[in-house]
């Protein structure tokens, strides 16, 4: 691999008569000579009877079935693999599942591993570019709080030393993250906001087990917290030039080696070391001086610096096994040889130059060309292979990826000696033994324990709704009480818009219960400057983006409610709203029941209880009378969508004393684009329905006394492919291989 420089020097030390050049034979190797002007060449002479080498081929479905056809060769090795063995890694990728996987079974001293391994790759990257992603995303002051929490839940931010223990600054990190997201509509804190609040520090001193024995307190958690901040994340609020970007980047990585527990890992002075080194060469480059206007600037230019360099596996080769890479191979000559990955744009790396000189430029001035790297990577492949007693290349085949061409050329080659024109002879393939079997969930007994917990418990229409979809799921969330991590993504979730909307109708039917509604009532304003001050509580008073845009159309569907749906209603009937919000508990037949009622409404004189949903889905909550069958519990769960508001109706027909005759219930599905009297999905669609309401109390009662009764086990979803796919204990269960369905 000669430059255009290397040529003109070789040229005119060929006229020197004590100078001799020696060469290794290869592919390529003419074009080079012949460039070079020799006046006497003498060519070594081959030795006629030396064997061309044993060649296996193994294919492979991925990178792991390669590491295992290898251990599977290793393990049948008659003695210990010596230093005239070697394993060749073209790609970087493969090193750790060989590492992990086939030389974890030998001792250190038995193997040496010589390689480049991109530092992208590497915790100590993730680390700065969560850091860099913090900063480069903040709003001013404040910090993006999904950004922030996934900076402070890096391992390395996590284990920093508090009073010589990491597991204070674990339980610090891991209480804000449930603090911040239990306020999941809140985006956006300044680090001073984080660091004084004073219920979040107390919180934190209270999940310390004896914090006055361990001598913490709320000051010494803030004065901790604090400085973190200031040695990572104030740090990179601003830079001076390119040299103080660097330096501050070693100071930060300096910090986390001496005051993380991230140093007791094997692998990261190593890694932290080549860090530095690049840092180093970045402040003393010719670039320190630059300065850029954009914060994010220094980051991007950090993250490609990144992408070219590569940290050393630096081996001292005396004895065993040699784990190289591809270039590393040059010239030295091995007994058995093993290539992984041996696949087309790996060997050879086919990318074209990611330059800004064409490549026709690029010849025409005697730049190295895509060509020429192909060219070289072919010698030493080629030199390798033929240089060795025995070789073993694994290359992997499925859609994406192919053997590579020199491999085509080696099966070629062996099918024209053997006159075979069946390339898959003399290709092994790897397959893995997969049992297909899905697992399915089991039954689950009621201990005693479980029995008496249920006798106390209160039981809301949204359990017995979940107990009628999946028993398991009830017992997983109301027994055992799993709940879902809640996690913080910045977007806006379903639940926290239903929330919104039902404070801010509770809000403002309010204020109007108690009196026959007029249209002088059905104030759009109002209700925009509440849903305004619900917003400001939520996400702040300046917002932008999804919140705002989410604001606008809330804000159009309320008005369309109160003009397209509850005006024309005060001209057929007269509205009385008398409560909203009511919760209501009752004990009957030896059962706790509990519920929340959104409004209650005289119209005309049915008393009505209306249910908001923001959804728009009707059949997820319709009960189908015609397949409902008391006496066949199997049509339960697929008759009753939801058991919601006749649970309500018992709520309020015990607790006031109505006739159940004088009341009604619907759902308002404020979720469908059209509001008006389209939205109401009434619980009686006529008075003769209601001869049913003995029949679902019934079967109210009939769920009860199931949940109770220590014979009936919590048995799984009968409808798996309506509830599993978006079950939160799917795989608890093991049914994440369910497939969602609609439901009939």
């Amino acid at each position: 691999a000669l430059t255009e420089t290397e040529k003109r020097l070789y040229k005119k030390l060929t006229r020197r008569e004590n100078t001799m050049f020696l060469f290794q034979d290869g592919p390529g190797l003419e074009k080079i000579l012949s460039t070079l002007e020799f006046t006497d060449r003498r060519d070594t002479p081959t030795d006629d009877d030396q064997e061309t080498p044993e060649i296996h081929f193994y294919s492979s479905p991925d990178t792991h079935g390669q590491v295992f056809a290898l251990n599977e060769i290793l393990r049948k090795e008659e003695r210990m693999p010596d230093e005239k063995t070697v394993v060749v890694l073209p790609s970087s990728e493969t090193l750790f599942p060989l590492l992990r996987q086939s030389l974890s079974i030998l001792d250190e001293q038995n193997y040496n591993i010589s390689i480049g391994y991109p530092i992208v790759r590497t915790p100590i990257f993730g680390f700065l570019n969560n850091l860099m992603e913090l900063v480069a995303n903040m709003d001013q002051n404040r910090v993006y709080i999904p950004d922030y929490l996934t900076f402070a839940l890096h391992p390395y931010t996590k284990n920093i030393s508090f009073d010589g223990r990491s597991e204070i600054t674990r339980i610090m990190f891991h209480t804000i993250e449930e603090y911040l997201t239990g306020k999941r509509t809140k985006t956006f804190a300044a680090l001073p906001e984080i660091e004084n609040d004073r219920n979040l520090l107390e919180i934190i001193l209270r999940n310390i087990p004896d914090p006055k024995e361990t001598k913490v307190s709320a000051e010494k958690i803030k004065r901790h917290l604090s400085i973190i901040h200031d040695r990572t994340i104030r740090k990179f609020l601003m830079f001076d030039d390119v040299k103080d970007f660097s330096s501050k980047c070693i100071d930060v990585l300096t910090y986390i080696y001496d005051s993380s527990t991230a140093r007791l890992h094997p692998l990261f002075y190593p890694f932290v070391e080549s860090f530095i080194q690049s840092f180093d060469a970045i402040g003393r480059s010719l670039m320190k001086d630059t300065r850029f206007s954009e914060r994010s600037s220094y980051f991007n230019f950090f993250r490609k610096y990144a992408m070219t360099r590569n940290m050393p596996f630096e081996g001292t080769p005396l004895r065993g096994l040699q784990v190289l890479g591809l270039l590393e191979t040059r010239c030295i000559r091995f007994r058995k040889v093993f290539i992984l990955d041996a696949n087309e744009e790996v060997i050879p790396d086919t990318r074209r130059e990611y330059t800004m000189i064409p490549h026709k430029a690029r010849e025409i001035l005697g730049l190295p060309t895509y060509k020429d790297r192909d060219r070289l990577i072919e010698h030493y492949f080629d030199t390798l292979v033929k240089g060795a007693d025995e070789a073993h290349l694994f290359f992997v085949e499925n859609d994406k990826k192919e053997k590579s061409r020199f491999v085509e050329r080696y099966i070629w080659e062996l099918q024209k000696r053997d006159g075979n024109p069946n390339a898959e002879r003399y290709i092994r393939t790897v397959a893995y033994r997969v049992t297909l079997k899905n697992r399915m969930p089991e039954a689950v007994k009621k201990t005693e324990g479980v029995l008496q917990f249920l006798k106390t418990f209160r039981f809301s229409p949204t359990a017995l709704d979940t107990y009628l979809t999946c028993q398991l799921e009830f017992y997983f969330r109301y027994v055992l009480n799993i709940g879902k991590k809640e996690e913080l993504s910045g977007d806006i979730e379903r639940s926290d818009i239903g929330k919104c909307v039902h404070r801010v109708l509770a809000e403002y039917f309010s204020l109007r219960r108690g009196y026959i509604l007029g249209p002088d009532d059905i104030v759009p304003g109002v209700m925009n400057g509440l849903l305004d001050r619900a917003f400001a509580q939520d996400y702040g008073k300046n917002i932008s983006g999804a919140p705002f845009l989410l604001k606008s159309r809330m804000k159009v569907h309320l008005k369309d409610l109160l003009l397209k749906y509850y005006l024309p209603l005060l001209g057929e009937e007269p509205l009385t709203v008398l409560d909203t919000e009511r919760k209501i508990r009752i004990r009957k037949k030896s059962f706790h029941l509990e519920g929340r009622l959104d409004s209650i409404e005289r119209r005309g004189k049915r008393i009505v209880i209306i249910d908001y949903k923001t959804g728009s889905d009707s059949n997820s909550l319709r009960i189908k009378f015609d397949k409902l069958d008391l006496g066949k519990r199997e049509t339960w769960a697929e008759a009753i969508g939801s058991i919601q508001l006749p649970f309500y109706l018992l709520l309020y027909s015990e607790t006031t004393g109505a006739n159940i005759n004088d009341l009604g219930g619907m759902f308002l599905l404020l979720g469908q684009n059209a509001i008006g009297k389209g939205i109401e999905l009434p619980l009686f669609r006529s008075d003769e329905e209601k001869k049913f309401f003995p029949l679902l109390e019934r079967v109210i009662f009939g769920i009860l006394r199931e949940i109770v009764d220590h014979r009936a086990l919590f048995r799984p979803a009968t409808d798996k492919k309506h509830s599993c796919p978006a079950c939160d204990y799917r795989y608890l269960c093991g049914t994440q291989w369910v497939v969602k369905t609609g439901r009939k």
